[in-house]
C-alpha cells in the first residue's frame, strides 16, 4: 500500500511486476539487484531522461553473478528474472 512517501511490502510470491523508477537512477539501480533476488519477473523502466541514461555495466555484472537479466542496448527498460 502506497501512502505519500512510505511504501508497505508484504511477503507473498511475485509472479510479474512493472516498476516505473521516474528519474531517479539510484533507484532502478538498486532495485534491478534487488530484483534479481526475488522470484518472478521484474521490468524497471522510467522516465524519458532515464531511460536515456546507460545501465549495460550492471546489466553485465549481474549477469556475470548468473542473474538473469537483459536491457536494449545498454539502456532501460531492464528486464529480470529471480
Amino acid at each position: 500500500m502506497h501512502r505519500g512517501e512510505d511504501i508497505d511490502l508484504h511477503g507473498g510470491p511475485l509472479r510479474e511486476a512493472d516498476l516505473f523508477c521516474r528519474e531517479s537512477g539510484t533507484t532502478i539501480r538498486f532495485m534491478t539487484a534487488v530484483s534479481s533476488l526475488i522470484e518472478g519477473r521484474s521490468t524497471l523502466t522510467g522516465g524519458q531522461s532515464l531511460v536515456r541514461r546507460p545501465i549495460g555495466g550492471l546489466v553485465d555484472a549481474l549477469r556475470q553473478l548468473e542473474a538473469r537479466c537483459r536491457c536494449h542496448n545498454g539502456f532501460p527498460p531492464v528486464t529480470v528474472e529471480g
